[in-house]
């Protein structure tokens, strides 16, 4: 018979939990983050610790949360989840599914409007707030985000890679933008 950490390569660690699954995948999962020598275990063998998040639309909810975990001693990094590109209807569809709880009412209120339950919408707004306050708060727990592309793999891909190598404006408010040849033609005039 073959141990599994043999197999491996891995230790059994955190009181037995890790040890049927590779901890780089599931040890994140498995610490408990208020026992020292799950975290000590968790550094020495590289395994990242953070927190990881549904997806969300309302950034004040957000930065609610993550100043009152903050508070409570939180110093992990937190991976945001963001709607990639879909209609207001689909992602209302997915939010009630899934129960966001309180980040949902932003949608509702977009929704009042029939014309714009057809329309794409783009987590641009959501961002640049999100972005405002990371910039004006220097703890901030985000560091990076994820997309959920219940829209769409490609439309969600080309709006990311547009944004990512700059092909954007901020909309005349600023708490927008205007993405991909809109925004080239926006910049060019």
């Amino acid at each position: 018979m073959t141990e599994v950490s043999d197999y491996t390569g891995f230790p059994e660690m955190m009181e037995g939990r890790v040890k049927t699954i590779h901890p780089k995948i599931h040890g994140g999962l498995l610490a408990s983050r208020d026992k020292e020598e799950h975290m000590a275990a968790a550094a020495e063998h590289g395994i990242d610790m953070y927190i990881e998040t549904q997806f969300c639309f309302d950034a004040a909810a957000i930065v609610a949360w993550d100043r009152t975990i903050r508070g409570w001693g939180n110093r992990l990094p937190i991976h945001l989840g963001v709607p990639g590109l879909a209609t207001l209807k689909t992602l209302l569809k997915f939010a009630q599914s899934s129960g966001v709880g309180p980040s949902i009412r932003v949608l509702t209120r977009q929704a009042r409007n029939l014309a714009r339950l057809m329309l794409v919408q783009a987590p641009d707004r959501l961002l640049v707030e999100l972005a405002a306050h990371k910039a004006s708060d220097p703890d901030c727990g985000i560091e990076k985000l994820h997309f959920y592309p219940f829209g769409g793999l490609q439309k969600t891909a080309e709006w990311v890679n547009a944004v990512v190598s700059g092909r954007f404006a901020f909309e005349e408010r600023g708490i927008g933008l205007v993405v991909g040849d809109a925004a080239r033609a926006r910049v060019a005039s």
